[in-house]
């Protein structure tokens, strides 16, 4: 935090020092932190005479410089769809200097979008990017979403069954043996990225599984073998010591184009007459099916390699508890109707 001094005058100084010189900067009513920031740079730039469109940083600039920045940290998905929300902003809004940016311009640009009738989701996207871009340059503003409308009733996602699980197994085994592996290593809940990328020497016979490596897509469209993103993604995990065996047994764990696993499981799913679901579902049953086998929140978190409570812990915990509600619900009607129909 910087030192800010009341002037008797009523107007406020800060001073920092810059290659051991000192700067004062002026203000006619107390600064914040974000204030200091500009027009500190401004004062060192005008030193240096450096042009002022240097040391602006327009909204469409700042998601850039946001990806650049988080590359490393950032899924690709990631990556391209704040890329591609980049020319979803008015012209009016993008060209906006972040560091004067108020809540006011948010809320213009939400009855833009208000107008334009977009779905909840699309404005809820542009929110979140808007919000994480503004509070990593301009942490001072918090924006709010008090301008966009009320959620719509969300559908409730499909989780594949304990059935379902091994009736797709076994028609992989049948149908698909290029793809058998895979699915069976989904089953115990490693993604999609983790399956691709895990290799033959990473599993011991005893079932011992190491995962140490994600493939991602690039932005080039080229899939690329890659450190997790997480500390927590790192981690050993046992498997089923057939399907160990029968990994070291052929030497590989997976040959085959990103989206054929998940082809076949669509036409699994259509034949066995199973709502259609993807792999990454394959997360939400294996949670699911520890939550109900009564493991801990810590241990669920780390057996699935996440650093912090997910959307997928929340969603399993919902789609339970509704579960359990009906069940009981049943058992009480079937109490009550008992005694009256002896």
């Amino acid at each position: 935090m910087s030192k800010i001094e009341k002037l008797p005058s009523g107007s406020y100084r800060v001073r920092k020092m810059y290659k051991g010189k000192k700067v004062s900067m002026t203000f006619d009513k107390k600064p914040t932190e974000s204030d200091i920031m500009v027009a500190f740079s401004e004062k060192i730039n005008t030193l240096l005479n450096v042009p002022e469109s240097a040391y602006r940083l327009s909204f469409e600039d700042a998601i850039k410089k946001y990806v650049e920045l988080k590359k490393d940290r950032i899924s690709v998905k990631y990556q391209k769809e704040y890329l591609n929300l980049n020319n979803k902003f008015s012209e009016v809004f993008a060209k906006k200097d972040i560091f004067k940016m108020k809540q006011l311009d948010f809320d213009y640009e939400v009855a833009k979008w208000l107008e334009k009738k977009l779905s909840y989701k699309t404005m809820l996207n542009y929110y979140s990017m808007a919000k994480t871009v503004i509070g990593k340059f301009n942490p001072e503003l918090k924006l709010n979403d008090n301008m966009l409308p009320e959620p719509p009733k969300q559908e409730e996602d499909y989780i594949p069954t304990r059935e379902d699980a091994k009736n797709i197994l076994d028609w992989f085994r049948l149908n698909c043996q290029q793809c058998y592996v895979a699915f069976w290593l989904s089953i115990f809940g490693l993604r999609r990225g983790e399956v691709f990328a895990l290799e033959a020497s990473d599993v011991d016979e005893d079932g011992a599984c190491r995962i140490t490596k994600d493939m991602v897509e690039g932005l080039d469209h080229v899939w690329v073998v890659k450190e997790p993103k997480t500390q927590a993604s790192i981690r050993t995990i046992y498997i089923d010591k057939e399907l160990a065996q029968l990994i070291k047994l052929q030497g590989y764990v997976y040959r085959g184009g990103t989206s054929t696993t998940n082809k076949a499981l669509q036409r699994a799913c259509k034949e066995l007459n199973i709502p259609k679901f993807n792999l990454h579902k394959m997360r939400h049953y294996c949670c699911t099916e520890l939550y109900n086998m009564g493991f801990t929140e810590v241990d669920i978190m780390a057996y699935m390699g996440w650093e912090k409570e997910s959307k997928v812990m929340k969603d399993v915990y919902r789609h339970s508890r509704l579960k359990k509600d009906k069940l009981k619900k049943i058992e009480i009607a079937g109490a009550l109707m008992g005694p009256l129909k002896n």
